[in-house]
């Protein structure tokens, strides 16, 4: 809760410095960036709610009975486990954006692969990485995505998809091989745990029809935040009545939301300020043929891992001034910031998941793997963008 109060302070002067040195700027983050947090916000309630009365669990148990996943720890066992926990974060990553599978499928991947007798680190980084690497294909993937299609360089979810969809099958097919090559992936000497409840009641059946109809409704032209908006009141509506002691503020990350919005404030104020014309002017100078989308994507990496995503999307939007390079950007600060641990919000709501869940993660190890990882996955992604145009 302190540090919520002390984020939120920090947040609150920042805001107040921009007001003060640019009316217009301050009016334009606001527009930008409220309604993405509210979106994250609600989106949040929605999932600790059902998660709350062990709708996922029960969801994922129920597929581990379907598909015959047992705690015998044999082979057969271990891949289909694996396939589980790698398609579960897709999905979720791609309908519920990044931030969601860090918060609800860490622990579950974590409790998978105690059952199954899968490395505990192995599963656990499949998460982040699928979750990161996984948030291309749509708009409501990723915060950075959302902000992207705010822009004119996009005039739908047809038009971003199309030029989303190559790079985000070859980020999907690394993020699933990459945990693979850790050393130990299908050996572990921990007690197998017990199984995850397969049986859904009927308060969980009622809470997987809110977020199905949420699901559709969010690929439906309505502003993202509005059904996500709707979606929360109806759960809170819920839990008051089924678990009442399970409403809290500690629903929404606010930690999360306001390391976002100071960091989005900051870029802000170092736009107004010129401190990154020169650097905006070098990228853009290159152009949108293939050097210059290289440069994009590899610039949005870099400064991704310095600062964190979103604040670098917006520090570096105007370089791209394009359709092709608004996706190279997008694949350099949704692909890129695997390396350090503040690179992006999922990376730190994963690691305090796992830390709740017993597993320590071991930061030499994510941060030589992403060095290996980021660079890879952006240079293939914006090759994908590239092959796509011919």
């Amino acid at each position: 809760m302190r540090s919520s109060v002390v984020l939120g302070l920090g947040s609150l002067l920042n805001l107040l410095l921009l007001l003060w040195l640019d009316v217009a700027a301050f009016r334009e983050l606001l527009s930008r960036v409220l309604p993405v947090l509210g979106f994250v916000a609600a989106m949040s309630v929605v999932v600790n709610a059902a998660e709350s009365l062990g709708t996922f669990g029960s969801v994922l148990g129920r597929v581990q009975q379907v598909l015959g996943i047992g705690a015998g720890r044999s082979r057969g066992d271990q891949i289909r486990a694996w396939l589980l926990i790698v398609v579960a974060c897709l999905l979720v990553t791609i309908f519920f954006s990044l931030d969601t599978t860090a918060i609800l499928l860490t622990p579950l991947a974590i409790k998978i692969a105690r059952h199954t007798g899968l490395n505990l680190l192995s599963a656990a980084f499949a998460v982040v990485w699928t979750a990161n690497l996984g948030s291309m294909l749509l708009p409501i993937s990723n915060l950075t995505n959302l902000l992207a299609v705010q822009t004119t360089f996009f005039t739908g979810l047809g038009d971003y998809v199309a030029l989303s969809w190559l790079p985000s099958v070859i980020l999907i097919l690394l993020a699933a091989i990459a945990p693979l090559f850790i050393r130990g992936t299908l050996r572990s000497h921990e007690v197998p745990d017990t199984p995850m409840p397969g049986a859904l009641g009927p308060r969980t059946r009622i809470f997987v029809l809110l977020i199905a109809v949420l699901l559709v409704l969010l690929l439906t032209p309505l502003e993202f935040w509005i059904p996500t908006t709707a979606a929360a009141l109806v759960a809170v509506v819920l839990l008051s009545r089924w678990n009442p002691a399970a409403l809290s503020l500690g629903m929404i990350p606010w930690n999360s939301l306001f390391f976002a919005l100071g960091l989005t404030t900051i870029a802000a104020i170092i736009h107004h300020l010129g401190l990154l014309d020169q650097l905006i002017s070098w990228i853009a100078g290159f152009g949108t043929d293939g050097q210059g989308l290289f440069v994009l994507g590899f610039s949005g990496a870099l400064l991704a891992n310095l600062i964190n995503n979103i604040p670098a999307y917006l520090a570096l939007e105007p370089a791209a001034d394009s359709a092709l390079g608004a996706m190279a950007l997008l694949i350099g600060v949704n692909a890129g910031p695997v390396i350090t641990p503040w690179a992006s919000l999922a990376t730190l709501l994963w690691a305090d998941q796992a830390r709740r869940q017993g597993v320590r993660i071991n930061w030499r190890i994510f941060i030589l793997a992403g060095l290996v990882l980021a660079p890879l996955g952006v240079g293939l992604g914006v090759l994908g963008v590239l092959v796509q145009q011919g």
